[in-house]
């Protein structure tokens, strides 16, 4: 991704918003703390979540990055919000261990 802004329409920055928002609230995280993560203010993150401005291609990327967010999801709105991360080998495997009584699901 380009630092630069990728859409300056309207009904696409309130959508994304709205994106924004879900994804912090389902982080169950204020604000303040996921501005500070993504390198903004509180004030800057507010701002997207209401559609007055977007991040830039790079905050995009670091979202996506931290917390593991679809960037399709994140971008469109289109697929699930998180990406699933596979730890050992093919899902098929994950499961089969997770069925094991010792083993913990992280």
């Amino acid at each position: 991704m380009s630092s630069k802004i990728l859409n300056n329409d309207e009904d696409y920055k309130i959508y994304l918003g709205f994106r924004l928002r879900k994804l912090r609230v389902s982080l169950n995280k204020s604000q303040k703390n996921l501005a500070k993560d993504v390198g903004v203010t509180d004030v800057t993150w507010s701002a997207w979540e209401r559609g007055q401005g977007q991040p830039s291609a790079s905050h995009l990327e670091t979202i996506a990055n931290k917390y593991r967010v679809n960037r399709n999801w994140l971008l469109t709105g289109k697929g699930d919000p998180f990406t699933v991360l596979v730890v050992a080998g093919s899902i098929e495997e994950y499961m089969a261990r997770a069925e094991d009584e010792d083993f913990d699901l992280p």
